[in-house]
């Protein structure tokens, strides 16, 4: 029996954590996994929107070879001033997941704590498709 090839070999994530807005949960935020410069996984590995007190998980299965490049993304409208705040308008805030997991119980966990959007952005962009997950 041959083992499989190191390409096709893929690592079960799990991340979890905390979105707050000024100190206060928020759910108005959409969370993707994605990886760093990949046009093969442009749409995401994974995503979700956090419950009403600001709580979100994700899992995915993430293709070995692109481990260093993941990346955990947040599109949100926190501290939004009148000027940017239109409908279809997020502030976007990136977070390099490169550091700081721990392997248990079969796959690789990110216990990310709580993660204050206020004041975080990388820029404004025009994202109609975020409305809906």
């Amino acid at each position: 029996m041959r083992r499989p090839s190191r390409d096709r070999i893929n690592i079960p994530y799990y991340i979890n954590g905390t979105t707050l807005c000024n100190g206060s949960p928020t759910s108005e935020v959409l969370i993707k996994l994605m990886i760093k410069g990949s046009w093969k996984y442009r749409h995401g590995l994974s995503k979700t929107r956090p419950n009403s007190e600001g709580n979100f998980s994700l899992t995915a299965q993430v293709p070995h070879y692109e481990q260093r490049k993941l990346i955990l993304k947040f599109w949100h409208k926190c501290n939004m001033t009148s000027k940017d705040y239109r409908i279809f308008y997020y502030k976007t805030y990136s977070l390099n997941l490169t550091d700081g997991s721990k392997w248990f119980k079969g796959r690789i966990n990110y216990l990310l704590g709580e993660i204050e959007l206020s004041n975080k952005a990388n820029g404004n962009k025009h994202v109609p498709y975020l409305l809906t997950i």
